[in-house]
């Protein structure tokens, strides 16, 4: 088992750990001989995508170790951007996305447009899949990592079993899609609201294929599921560890996702999701008084 490769990509190390071969259920599916035409174009269309994935290069590789690359000042937000979908399509089995400027251009022109209206509406660009983040908070500005792990954490409500588009979980979808390939993200500030966009190309959520594009999260992962009061996953495979439901809440350590829908009825406030190196839970303990604020829901740290 050899480490299969080390990719430099727009100034900044992600590093994926790869098991030489691919998953031995991957194969191509086809009576008509359909693959031995399999090229870029043909690859991006539903009838190769669903009988040709060994023919196309979509099957999966054997992942054991997805690398968190911390968001620095001195990266832009289209690599902090980039990085982050990087680690969680990575632990998706899915190829890495790389930046493009025309992409950045038009989710920037459509950051921009929606912080002049103030309202959260998609753009409906031709050929391009998009998500939208929305962030209203006094003395915040969203990071590129706010949204992406808001839309990550659609992942503990996605159907594998009964894979396919639904609007609690299309975020998620689009941002770990097999076959997207290049991405673009804006942000955009008015007052107290931030607005994140991202741009994919080839987009997602394509009818009929979603089994062969939004695959399982890989093994040596853990998770806890707590009914549906809270969620929580260690994606770390030598440090992650993921504890039994304590009082009603899921508790993860090292490197960890937190996912806490906010509770029928309660008025004001509530953190549904969060990400830390080091501990991830819920409570409904709050303090205002702080600085930061702490809010009552995920709690990260």
């Amino acid at each position: 088992m050899n480490i299969k490769s080390v990719m430099l990509l727009l100034g900044w190390t992600v590093v994926v750990h790869l098991l030489n071969g691919v998953s031995p259920e991957c194969q191509d599916v086809d009576l008509s001989k359909t693959c031995l035409n399999a090229n870029d174009k043909n690859c991006q269309t539903t009838l190769f995508q669903s009988r040709c994935q060994k023919s196309c290069d979509l099957c999966p590789q054997n992942i054991t170790s997805c690398v968190w690359i911390p968001e620095d000042e001195s990266q832009t937000f289209q690599e902090r951007c980039v990085n982050i979908h990087n680690f969680y399509r990575c632990l998706h089995n899915s190829p890495i996305v790389t930046g493009s400027n025309g992409l950045e251009d038009s989710a920037q022109s459509w950051a921009d447009h929606l912080s002049q209206i103030g309202e959260r509406l998609p753009s409906n660009t031709a050929d391009v899949g998009e998500n939208i983040y929305f962030l209203f908070q006094p003395g915040k500005v969203a990071s590129a990592g706010d949204a992406i792990i808001g839309w990550y954490s659609q992942y503990f409500l996605y159907g594998f079993n009964n894979p396919g588009l639904s609007p609690l979980t299309e975020d998620f979808t689009q941002l770990v899609w097999a076959t997207t390939t290049t991405i673009g993200c804006g942000r955009a500030v008015a007052g107290s609201a931030t607005y994140i966009v991202v741009h994919y190309n080839p987009p997602g959520n394509q009818p009929d294929i979603f089994q062969a594009n939004v695959k399982q999260i890989k093994p040596d992962t853990c998770e806890t599921r707590c009914g549906v009061t809270s969620y929580c996953q260690g994606l770390d495979p030598e440090m992650s560890t993921c504890m039994a439901c304590d009082g009603g809440f899921s508790n993860c350590n090292g490197r960890c996702t937190q996912y806490c829908p906010k509770p029928q009825g309660f008025n004001g406030f509530w953190r549904e999701w969060c990400d830390s190196a080091s501990s991830c839970t819920c409570d409904e303990n709050f303090n205002f008084f702080v600085n930061p604020p702490i809010f009552p829901g995920a709690k990260c740290v």
